[in-house]
């Protein structure tokens, strides 16, 4: 490794890295593979050792909607959501599959094909294990992973994308897409580093704390925004000291919220991001589907008052309860103890 964790060789295998960390080359028994990505970090393309050439086609919402080999498209997805792909599209637009969701948000439940619905079954992580016929009870597909999740036996390797965790797979690249990075299990590491730099931990390529049997790296993105106030609806530009307005976005700032005199809640429209005053608060599904949710159920506070509950206090107490809810601690919001809130009773009450 070398002073910014990249890993530089191992006993087989040495590679190369951009000036932004982003894997360059790998190259193993003389054969060298190359990777290309864009400003945003996605990976664009990928040069095989046999010339082979997989090109990625990225949308505006960093999600990846096809893939090409040697310039001819072979797979397209449509998405639900900023994570979960509902349907997988030849190069003809026709529907080759389509996942229900159900128990997890990171692995379908069911896909279906031709008409015939098939159950899929995952283990604690969520990772696909088999495929049932859920007419027949026929078995069309069963895998076996080792602990960094490269596949050690797959009886039917195209029947359907998802792999360990629920990431997308690549069978040419043997790479697995989550969200905005992708995971390549041979090293048990990022091939890029974690756009949330040190909110994410110390070492920026590393898969889900180095556990990767216990826990997996889930994708979306939580902010704490500001922007300046509009009285009258003429920003004044500027925030002075504390007077200014918060509100929460998540994943690429598709939805942002907050609430304002009245108990109204402001609409994404009203709170556009402001560039330079977002702060992420950190990479958790969970945490961006709660948002979503609260949003969509437009759940508001009825006591909203400048002096004791106001827009601030709204952000905090809203992010506390998901983040109550993921299981997760919500001291990010506040990592310099700038200001603490008794929450938990306010969050049962709500959750109740």
């Amino acid at each position: 490794y070398d002073s910014q964790d990249r890993l530089i060789s191992n006993s087989s295998t040495t590679f190369g890295y951009t000036e932004r960390g982003t894997l360059l080359t790998r190259m193993e028994n003389n054969q060298t593979t190359s990777y290309n990505y864009d400003l945003m970090g996605n990976l664009l393309s990928v040069t095989l050792p046999n010339s082979t050439e997989i090109e990625y086609i990225t949308d505006a919402k960093n999600r990846r909607i096809a893939k090409k080999v040697n310039g001819v498209v072979t797979q397209k997805f449509l998405y639900l959501n900023q994570l979960e792909p509902i349907a997988e599209l030849d190069a003809n637009d026709n529907i080759v599959s389509l996942f229900i969701y159900g128990t997890r948000s990171n692995t379908p439940d069911y896909v279906v094909k031709n008409n015939v619905k098939y159950k899929v079954v995952t283990n604690q992580l969520g990772s696909v294990i088999k495929v049932v016929n859920v007419s027949s009870g026929e078995i069309v597909q069963a895998i076996e992973y080792d602990s960094f999740g490269n596949i050690l036996s797959n009886s039917n390797p195209t029947f359907q994308p998802f792999r360990l965790a629920g990431g997308i797979y690549d069978v040419d690249t043997q790479l697995t897409r989550f969200g905005a990075r992708d995971y390549d299990s041979r090293e048990g590491r990022w091939t890029t580093k974690d756009p949330i730099k040190f909110d994410g931990g110390r070492n920026f390529y590393v898969y889900a704390g180095n556990n990767s049997v216990n826990r997996i790296d889930e994708s979306g993105l939580a902010y704490r925004c500001t922007r300046p106030l509009r009285p009258g609806g003429v920003s004044l530009g500027v925030q002075i000291g504390v007077a200014y307005h918060e509100y929460l976005c998540t994943s690429n700032l598709d939805i942002c919220f907050g609430t304002t005199a009245g108990n109204r809640l402001t609409t994404p429209e009203e709170d556009n991001y402001e560039a330079g005053l977002c702060r992420n608060l950190g990479d958790n599904q969970c945490i961006d589907e709660c948002l979503t949710d609260v949003y969509k159920n437009k759940e508001i506070i009825s006591n909203y008052s400048i002096a004791n509950f106001n827009c601030k206090d709204y952000a905090y107490y809203i992010y506390s309860y998901c983040a109550f809810k993921c299981g997760k601690s919500n001291s990010n919001y506040y990592p310099n103890g700038e200001e603490t809130y008794e929450t938990y009773e306010y969050i049962m009450n709500m959750e109740n």
